[in-house]
Parts: C-alpha cells; sequence; structure tokens
C-alpha cells in the first residue's frame, strides 16, 4: 500500500454505474456543443434507423448516422443482424450489498478480495460508501443461484462475510463471454463499446475500450458532417479499432484463467 501511495495521492477506485452516468449526463447537459436528450431511443425498422421521441413527445428524426453505445446485449446490433463471434467462459452470479462494519472505521478497504470457502469461492469488489459487488460463478441454471439468486445470497452471504449486518441492492446472473462483432459498422449504423466486443471484466478493459472507441469514431464523424471528408474514412475505425480489441480480448481472457 505504501509502494501504491507513493505513485499519486489518490488511489485506485472502483465507481458504480449507477454513480458514474449521472455525473456524465450532468455534464453532458451543461456542453453547449451537444443536444442531449434524455428519453429519446434508437429503432431500426425494415434496415431504416431513426430516432423517436419519449411516447409524450410524438415525433422522430433520422440522422445520418447513428452510433450504437447500448450495451453488451445491443439491440440495434441484433437488429441490424450483426453476429457475435467467440466463446462464452463462465455463467457468473452476482450480488450488489451495502455492509457498513465489513472494516473497521479508518481501515484500509482492499480493492479485491479473493474468497476461498469451503462452499464458495469468488471475488469482492469495493466500491464506494461502503458498497460491494461479490460474484462467483455456476454451472447449471436449476442451480439455486440462477433460480433464485436472492434466496441464494441471503443464504451464503452471513458464511460468507461472517457478518449479518449487510442489505442487498440487487442480485442477478450474467455471461462472461470473449467475443467481438462480426462487423463494427452496418452503413448507417456504428457499434461502440460493449455492443461491438465483450470481455472479462478482468484487466478494466471494457470502459477504456468503449472510451478507445468512441474517441477514434469522433473525430472521424466530425470530419465526414463538417470538413467534406469521404463516407469511406469511417470504414478505417473497424480497421483501426479490432486488432487493438482482439489483443484485449486475448489478456483479459488470460487473466481470468489466472
Amino acid at each position: 500500500l505504501a509502494e501504491v501511495r507513493s505513485h499519486s495521492p489518490f488511489l485506485i477506485s472502483h465507481i458504480g454505474q449507477h454513480l458514474l452516468m449521472p455525473t456524465l449526463w450532468k455534464a453532458l447537459e451543461c456542453e453547449t456543443l451537444i443536444d442531449f436528450r434524455r428519453g429519446w431511443h434508437a429503432v431500426m425498422t425494415a434496415g431504416q434507423l431513426s430516432l423517436q421521441a419519449p411516447d409524450a413527445m410524438p415525433q422522430s428524426e433520422t440522422p445520418r448516422y447513428i452510433i450504437a453505445a447500448d450495451g453488451a446485449n445491443s439491440s440495434l446490433r441484433e437488429a441490424a443482424g450483426i453476429a457475435m463471434t467467440g466463446p462464452v467462459l463462465a455463467n457468473m452470479g452476482s450480488v450488489f450489498f451495502h455492509a457498513p462494519e465489513l472494516y473497521p472505521d479508518g481501515a484500509d478497504r482492499p480493492l479485491l478480495s479473493w474468497i476461498y470457502h469451503p462452499g464458495f469461492s469468488g471475488v469482492t469488489i469495493a466500491h464506494a460508501d461502503a458498497d460491494y459487488v461479490l460474484m462467483t460463478p455456476y454451472l447449471h441454471p436449476a442451480q439455486l443461484i440462477a433460480r433464485s439468486s436472492r434466496d441464494y445470497w441471503d443464504r451464503q452471504l452471513p458464511h460468507v462475510l461472517g457478518t449479518s449486518n449487510y442489505g442487498i441492492r440487487s442480485t442477478g446472473t450474467w455471461t462472461m463471454t470473449s467475443q467481438t462483432a462480426q462487423s463494427f459498422r452496418r452503413g448507417p449504423l456504428l457499434l461502440i463499446g460493449d455492443a461491438a466486443h465483450r470481455f472479462p471484466h478482468t484487466g478494466g478493459f471494457g470502459l477504456n475500450s468503449g472510451v478507445q472507441d468512441a474517441h477514434n469514431l469522433a473525430w472521424k464523424l466530425a470530419a465526414v458532417l463538417a470538413d467534406g471528408a469521404p463516407d469511406s474514412l469511417l470504414d478505417t475505425y473497424e480497421t483501426e479499432r479490432r486488432p487493438v480489441v482482439t489483443r484485449f480480448a486475448e489478456q483479459s481472457t488470460s487473466n481470468h484463467f489466472k
């Protein structure tokens, strides 16, 4: 810990998406160059893309391009018929919980805690405000963790944590994969982030690669829309990003199995 503190006055922290996203939205709303609209969504009908306003505002727009940043289960990617290729690595169950007394006041909480218990193995990730995420693999949907995840974690947490002083915020199951979209573009639709590639969480490549995707694509879209660059410039997005995310997939998968 002393060595880590010598690198920077700030320690690395995990910030949950439920805390990060409102901060990013607020920044967007303050940016005069961005027309930020809450509640709109993109749809694809018969190969045509459009933006639909919330139900109370019956209007739509047809933009020249749409960036699908709608996550690992991207509905836009599926509507465009773009398949994901690559292996499924594990079925995972996780619990998001609050445990204010898990560590004494003033104690340094470890960022990651690996747990090996006669009836359980997994990893705990420390988040802000005494919140934690605990995850573990499972084998079959008939197991309690998949059938009734809340019941499973209510039974398991007291034994794993050594305390009953916790509050469950949410539970769920998900599939860990190492998969990449067959194409990052289909006409005016461009995939970025988890919509284009899904990695194991080991290494933190998901958010980092998504930001890199956006950076690569943003200046190219600006060049096409504002400066007369040819549409073919957007094809270089996949040419440049695919080798990078392929390396990320390899490294994150290697980290997972280590």
